[in-house]
């Protein structure tokens, strides 16, 4: 079952002027710390294979592409201006299924 399909999400000014402001500090893929406590940013230029992981307390919010996260047999798909948050540590699937360089 798919919970949200962030395929036809249109691009709001806040949004790009976020992935600007992200792309100061991320200017290559990777994963960054910031000197704000628990916030960190995150950059891909591709798409990326899935990963299991967890999702630990927080809020994660897409500013460019798309991405996806399989929780037990639930498909969440998100892309820029939308967020997933989370309450508890949470077992998941997740991966980027849309990103470029631009």
């Amino acid at each position: 079952m798919r919970i949200a399909s962030a395929l036809k999400v249109p691009a709001v000014p806040a949004i790009i002027e976020l992935a600007r402001a992200i792309g100061t500090f991320a200017q290559s893929d990777g994963d960054y710390q910031t000197a704000i406590p628990a916030l960190s940013l995150h950059r891909r230029q591709g798409p990326t294979d899935p990963l299991h992981c967890i999702f630990n307390l927080g809020l994660g919010v897409v500013a460019q592409g798309h991405k996806q996260a399989l929780v037990g047999s639930e498909v969440i798909e998100y892309g820029p201006g939308q967020s997933m948050l989370t309450t508890i540590e949470l077992p998941v699937v997740s991966h980027v299924t849309s990103a470029s360089a631009q």
